[in-house]
């Protein structure tokens, strides 16, 4: 049986001529596409309560949201293990290592020498470590190979059987075709 979580009807912002209509409930995935400047932000962010909705309503529950951003946010100067270590004790939580170890990130180098592909990697694990009921990805594919999409997707899949709820918006909605249970287009 599933529980919802946020609901939102109508609500919009006064910026933007669209409103948004959606229930998330757990063991949803959810894929949200559209062109630059259709909304997906907005709405991300109306989901996370990260904005205010000038127009309709949003009701939810009291429940952890973990949050990937869709532009890097890391500490540049900072060993990669320590970092994640740190990401973990923060959240009173253990880290993956078996993610980790399957999207093969260099925990021994400072953030900084990264390629753009391993710190993408580096901002997952950190979205993905702790206990959340709603997992709110902005564009989770940026600068991975198909090796590191297929590690993302089954650990999804993981989540996702486990009554996590998955919002993911994306350029390219096809990459999840075989895991999401509604797609919206903005």
């Amino acid at each position: 049986m599933s529980i919802s979580l946020i609901e939102l009807n109508e609500a919009g912002k006064f910026y933007l001529d669209k409103r948004f209509n959606l229930l998330i409930s757990t063991g949803d995935f959810i894929v949200i596409k559209g062109i630059n400047g259709s909304g997906k932000t907005t709405l991300l962010n109306l989901i996370n309560g990260f904005t205010v909705n000038d127009f309709g309503q949003i009701y939810r529950k009291p429940i952890r949201i973990s949050y990937l951003p869709e532009r890097e946010v890391l500490p540049l100067y900072v060993n990669t293990h320590h970092y994640l270590l740190e990401v973990a004790r923060i959240k009173k939580a253990h880290l993956d290592y078996r993610l980790i170890t399957d999207f093969e990130i260099p925990l021994s180098k400072s953030i900084h020498t990264l390629s753009k592909g391993n710190r993408q990697k580096v901002m997952l694990v950190s979205c993905l470590t702790g206990y959340y009921s709603l997992l709110v990805l902005d564009e989770p594919l940026s600068g991975l190979d198909s090796k590191a999409v297929r590690v993302l997707k089954k650990y999804l899949k993981k989540l996702n059987e486990k009554n996590v709820a998955i919002v993911i918006s994306t350029h390219k909605p096809e990459r999840f075709k075989d895991l999401a249970q509604k797609v919206i287009e903005l």
